[in-house]
């Protein structure tokens, strides 16, 4: 580990890392395909810094935090510290290095998307660009660091703050204290995860999306080949032959719901 991480750094920060990784994913665009994310909104990603290491078995995203910090999403799930995990935190190189994607921006913006996991964060970035979209890393401690700037950021402007945590207990306990610290004359506070019903749906794991098809047309399946010349290769075909499609027709599910949410926030700021 610590090879990998003398190679990453150079002058003292990742900067250089990054901009390899970014041409990574402009070359290997296939994991953010079936994450539901265009082919168009490439350059987007691009821009956000999100990039792709190809450099070990296990590929994984890059999401940039600072010039010193960044956050892994590993393609395929690893093992680490004995727990199954899908993400990992690089070494800081800076003390005042964090894991919030977006936070230094929350000063330019009066509408301001919460999440805890960082896919999700850059999902919504990316559908709905006019308004900005944080994300926390999931620590408890960040929370801290994110509602100190969006105090800092509401002393000469209003702001309206979506939340849009997990629908587990942390995500409860994190809506909650989101809640109790933002409590400011300038801050408005929205727990929208009810009102984004289909964000769970559309950001869904792709390999989970197909397995629920093919649980849902099995039935259909066994007639469809055993009473017809069709082959297996046709049953594909016919019943989820495209995945992409199944995202598209969920994202525009999704993107009723944002424009919903949207003009709730923008009526809130009048």
């Amino acid at each position: 580990r610590s090879s990998d991480l003398e190679k990453n750094i150079k002058n003292n920060n990742y900067l250089d890392y990054y901009n390899t990784c970014r041409e990574n994913l402009k070359e290997d665009f296939s994991y953010m395909l079936k994450r539901g994310f265009l082919e168009a909104e490439k350059e987007q990603l691009y821009n956000l810094g999100i990039g792709l290491d190809t450099s070990n078995k296990n590929s994984f995203i890059v999401f940039p935090i600072t010039n010193y910090s960044y956050i892994k999403r590993y393609l395929k799930t690893v093992i680490i510290d004995s727990k199954e995990t899908r993400y990992s935190n690089s070494s800081k190189l800076r003390k005042d290095s964090h894991y919030c994607f977006n936070l230094h921006k929350i000063k330019d913006h009066n509408i301001i998307y919460i999440f805890e996991g960082i896919m999700d964060c850059i999902t919504m970035q990316v559908i709905n660009p006019q308004y900005l979209s944080v994300a926390t890393g999931g620590a408890v401690a960040n929370i801290k660091r994110v509602t100190d700037e969006l105090k800092k950021a509401s002393q000469d402007k209003k702001l309206i703050v979506l939340l849009c945590l997990d629908n587990d207990e942390a995500g409860e306990n994190g809506t909650r204290e989101f809640k109790e610290k933002l409590k400011s004359k300038n801050i408005y506070v929205l727990d929208i995860r009810k009102n984004l019903l289909n964000f769970n749906i559309f950001t869904e794991d792709f390999e989970e999306k197909k397995r629920k098809l093919e649980r849902r047309f099995s039935n259909y399946v066994t007639y469809f080949v055993k009473n017809t010349d069709n082959s297996l290769e046709d049953k594909n075909r016919y019943c989820y032959k495209d995945l992409n499609e199944r995202l598209q027709k969920d994202r525009q599910g999704l993107l009723k719901d944002i424009e919903a949410v949207n003009r709730l926030a923008q009526d809130i700021l009048k």
